[in-house]
């Protein structure tokens, strides 16, 4: 099923919706572990993946609550790779026949992380790169 359907279009307490949220949180703290992180960003509509928790339940409980934050469907923060996202995105529309560049782009909103979150995890970086300098300008 596809992803933005289950995480945008079905109701929240529909098997699509719960078995969604199930998967993405396996994806999660799969991540976690490879990471060696001790909590999970979480995606939901209000914490928008700036709050952390360590308890899994946490975030099953605001993803049922709140839904996913809008056009996260490539789990950049949980471990997905923005390349992997449009090469499976772009395989998709390949298989369907209904693929072309102009279509792509006019309905990319919903298929791809929201700019900002990007440009928030290299600021992330690059504050952590910094270190705590005082000398040095804050962004």
């Amino acid at each position: 099923m596809d992803r933005y359907y289950w995480m945008y279009k079905a109701p929240r307490m529909s098997k699509p919706y719960l078995n969604g949220v199930e998967n993405f949180i396996s994806v999660a703290e799969a991540n976690r572990v490879n990471n060696g992180s001790r909590s999970i960003s979480c995606p939901c509509n209000n914490c928008k993946n700036f709050l952390s928790f360590i308890d899994t339940g946490e975030i099953e409980y605001h993803l049922l609550h709140d839904g996913f934050v809008p056009n996260y469907t490539c789990w950049s923060r949980h471990g997905e790779s923005l390349l992997d996202c449009s090469t499976s995105l772009n395989n998709l529309h390949s298989n369907e026949n209904t693929f072309n560049n102009d279509s792509y782009l006019d309905d990319d909103d919903h298929h791809s992380n929201d700019r900002n979150d990007n440009f928030n995890e290299m600021f992330d970086d690059m504050e952590t790169n910094m270190g705590a300098d005082c000398n040095t300008p804050k962004f």
